[in-house]
């Protein structure tokens, strides 16, 4: 399992909050609307954990079903997380 996973721990989503697992183990929520991007939450990621080099992060979506090991995505800041959403929302019912 992803050591961002919740494992066997069935939590259901809350509508327009997105969950940030960062590599510290720690997590942060963000609530979002049709127009929040990307960069929308690095920025408030980067002014909440006070980064310095922000140039060095970015958000990724980690793929948990996929048959290979775990595949990760970066994310384009300019895009919208509900456009992110919808994908990941499209890719399921697919499944």
């Amino acid at each position: 399992p992803s050591a961002f996973s919740l494992g066997d721990l069935c939590v259901p989503p809350m509508a327009n909050v997105l969950k940030v697992f960062l590599e510290n183990g720690q997590t942060k929520s963000f609530k979002y609307d049709a127009w929040t991007t990307v960069q929308d939450v690095v920025t408030s990621l980067e002014t909440k954990l006070c980064l310095q080099a922000t140039e060095h992060f970015s958000l990724v979506v980690e793929h948990i079903k996929s048959l290979k090991r775990n595949k990760l995505t970066l994310l384009d800041p300019q895009d919208t997380l509900a456009r992110h959403i919808l994908a990941h929302t499209l890719n399921n019912d697919k499944e």
